[in-house]
């Protein structure tokens, strides 16, 4: 890898060059993207999807249950948690399984439990990818996958969630944000 890593100042740039996916950085993109190369860490410039306070409310609503399925490791996820101010009651990282690998999302799952629908809210090919192939290990299920962006956030499904609340029809709600994957 070029030298031009050691120069980069933006979480962006680094992202560039090292592939998109912080989970899957070369060593000295790693130490730049977790500031161990001492010149403090770029993960601070990340910018959340949604909001902790959001994802709070939402977990309050009866029937539903927000877990993290990431492709990051447990240093991520727990820094994302510091950032969001949230705590996932369960989480998939890097180190259990890697989407689009579909136990990821699918260890997730407690097998006592009906669920009406799986939906993942995600931002990479990878998230579809997995949706697709839980789709075909567990076709029982209904499986949903609603694509995110810095530009189209969460926050209008998780708010439209939030107010419906727990006699909402959460189910129609997914379904007007839904991304149709086959």
């Amino acid at each position: 890898m070029p030298k031009i890593v050691e120069r980069c100042d933006t979480l962006h740039v680094v992202l560039l060059w090292c592939c998109n996916d912080p989970g899957d950085l070369a060593e000295r993109c790693i130490a730049r993207y977790r500031g161990t190369d001492g010149r403090g860490g770029l993960w601070q410039q990340e910018q959340a999807i949604i909001d902790g306070a959001h994802l709070d409310l939402l977990s309050g609503i009866a029937g539903l249950e927000v877990v993290a399925c990431t492709g990051r490791d447990q240093w991520e996820l727990s820094k994302a948690e510091q950032r969001l101010g949230y705590c996932f009651a369960k989480a998939t990282t890097a180190e259990a399984a890697k989407k689009p690998d579909p136990r990821a999302l699918l260890r997730l799952l407690d097998d006592d439990v009906d669920y009406g629908a799986v939906v993942l809210v995600g931002d990479t090919h990878a998230d579809r990818l997995t949706i697709k192939r839980c789709r075909a290990a567990k076709p029982s299920l209904t499986w949903v996958f609603v694509h995110v962006d810095l530009e189209h956030t969460a926050l209008p499904l998780v708010q439209a969630l939030i107010d419906a609340g727990d006699d909402g029809d959460a189910g129609a709600i997914v379904a007007r944000f839904a991304e149709q994957v086959h």
